[in-house]
């Protein structure tokens, strides 16, 4: 008997109306097959290689299928054998974990937006090592964007400025000469230079060699580094009247700083601090640019004021004008600082520049708070000099106001504060006392000079004694601080 007319190989079939049918039915279970696929397996090839997957730890104990598999609500069960990971904890895995932005140079990560669909026959054991093996891996750079990025290197804190002038003011000479040589090894050695320029500092009137030694590592850190807190201290300044040449170079590389940075507001308050001493009005010019590029900043005002205060002091002529400006920059400082010491030092100062342009009142509400410290700034105590200028303000207003009886013990008050050093070693106010000798009152100046000579041991109060009992004024000075 003959089988094979009826096989269903198109090769041995019999008819070729059995071929064609089969053939039919072989297409028919091709494409049922291909529809199944692409109804319950994922849509893209990116979502079956494991490779690619972002998961998340733990995965999600629900199990949930895509919404082509369920076009109808119903209740989700693992029969569906579908699971949805979620990349959001963790960096998402791919071949470029990174990419390199072309003009900023920056390294960005990627993170999809969508959930990943896993087949669920994929263990959680096997995802979770997966992970860890794939996170654990260190992705680099390319070369380019490496060399542009180069490893942050941890270093230590260097010291103070200060103490590292201090350092190298009282360093010996063996040491400053092996400074010497480390700079000359690292020329950017920065604290070795600046320990240098403390040591050079203290012997730059000592021999022509250490005031051109001076010289040079001041116009260095100028020209390299105008915007470093070492810049603007006052050990970099140059001495015009000792080097001129040297003084003329520095003021040519700060305007060239300035030129170049001119929104740069650490190189403009340095260079203020370089033509303070010598060009007063080149300063306050910088000092206004900076404190209009930062119109907060305490430490700003605070300058400005203060040049201001240096001017009228210097300039009798101008004294009014540069007073009343430097006591509307000094009252911008204290109304924006809120540090309680720092505001009631700066109560002194705002004194004495209202007592010099004329406003009294003021002058005296600001001594009062002096001499009762909490009323405005508490957790403060004032210490004996403070205590003697607001005794000394408050009687120049007393003397202002023609009540000389009260002038008169506001002066000897301001002789028995509490002694401090800076009146051990500066001596006492002299304001209160020019004030009463130009009324042509001696006698409570004599006083007042007796009772200063337990504290101040000076030959000048003698002097001073001797020329008021010939009947002349001695030159005290201006005496807006002192």
């Amino acid at each position: 008997m003959d089988f094979h007319r009826y096989s269903f190989a198109p090769e041995r079939s019999a008819s070729p109306a059995t071929a064609k049918i089969a053939g039919a039915l072989a297409s028919l279970c091709v494409g049922i097959g291909l529809l199944y696929i692409q109804v319950v397996m994922p849509a893209s090839a990116q979502d079956q290689d494991f490779e690619h997957i972002a998961p998340s730890s733990p995965v999600s104990h629900h199990v949930i299928v895509r919404p082509k598999a369920t076009p109808t609500r119903q209740v989700y069960t693992p029969r569906h054998r579908i699971i949805a990971i979620s990349p959001r904890p963790f960096r998402p895995l791919r071949r470029r974990v990174t990419r390199v932005h072309p003009r900023l140079m920056i390294r960005r990560a990627w993170r999809p937006k969508t959930k990943y669909w896993v087949r669920a026959d994929i263990r959680r054991e096997s995802v979770r090592k997966s992970v860890t093996s794939l996170h654990a891996r260190k992705t680099e750079l390319p070369r380019p964007v490496a060399a542009a990025h180069p490893p942050m290197r941890k270093s230590q804190a260097s010291p103070p400025v200060n103490t590292l002038i201090f350092m190298g003011m009282t360093a010996p000479p063996s040491k400053a000469a092996l400074m010497e040589r480390e700079i000359h090894s690292v020329p950017n050695d920065i604290v070795t230079r600046t320990k240098l320029l403390g040591y050079e500092y203290v012997h730059q009137f000592s021999t022509p060699v250490a005031a051109k030694k001076f010289d040079n590592l001041a116009l260095w850190f100028i020209a390299r580094h105008p915007g470093l807190h070492i810049s603007g201290s006052p050990y970099l300044v140059i001495d015009k009247n000792r080097a001129p040449a040297a003084y003329a170079q520095g003021s040519r590389l700060w305007k060239q700083a300035v030129h170049k940075q001119p929104r740069d507001v650490n190189v403009l308050a340095n260079a203020a601090a370089f033509f303070t001493s010598y060009d007063s009005q080149e300063a306050a010019i910088l000092l206004m640019q900076a404190s209009y590029l930062d119109p907060k900043s305490v430490t700003l005002h605070n300058k400005l004021g203060t040049l201001y205060a240096l001017r009228a002091e210097r300039y009798p002529a101008s004294s009014h004008v540069d007073a009343v400006l430097a006591l509307a920059e000094l009252q911008r400082a204290q109304d924006l600082s809120h540090d309680p010491t720092e505001q009631y030092e700066k109560l002194q100062p705002l004194a004495f520049m209202a007592m010099e342009a004329g406003n009294t009142a003021l002058a005296a509400r600001y001594a009062r708070r002096m001499l009762h410290p909490t009323l405005g700034t508490p957790g403060v105590f004032p210490v004996g000099n403070s205590l003697h200028d607001a005794y000394i303000i408050l009687g120049r207003v007393a003397l202002k106001q023609n009540n000389a009886l009260q002038a008169e013990a506001y002066l000897m008050a301001a002789s028995q504060v509490p002694l401090s050093p800076d009146l051990k070693n500066f001596g006492p106010n002299m304001s209160l006392a020019r004030d009463f000798l130009l009324r042509g009152k001696p006698k409570p100046v004599l006083r007042y000079f007796e009772a200063c000579e337990l504290f101040w041991h000076d030959q000048r109060l003698a002097l001073w004694k001797t020329m008021i009992q010939s009947g002349k004024i001695p030159k005290f000075g201006p005496n807006l601080w002192y």
